[in-house]
């Protein structure tokens, strides 16, 4: 994986810290699990089918 230093997320104090607290208890880097998190949300909640066309353009792009 390619640790790219990007814009920051902004996320809710009381998520933080157990997002922190999660990757001391299972040796885990915040950023990988916050990749794994982001990933799997994007899987499961899929773009509604007029944005599809344009989502998958960007993310062809991305790669």
């Amino acid at each position: 994986m390619v640790k790219e230093k990007l814009k920051l997320v902004e996320v809710k104090e009381s998520t933080h810290k157990k997002l922190k607290l999660y990757s001391q208890l299972v040796n885990i880097p915040m950023y990988l699990l916050a990749d794994k998190a982001i990933n799997e949300y994007i899987k499961n909640h899929p773009v509604k089918a007029e944005k599809a066309n344009e989502f998958s353009e960007i993310m062809v792009k991305a790669e």
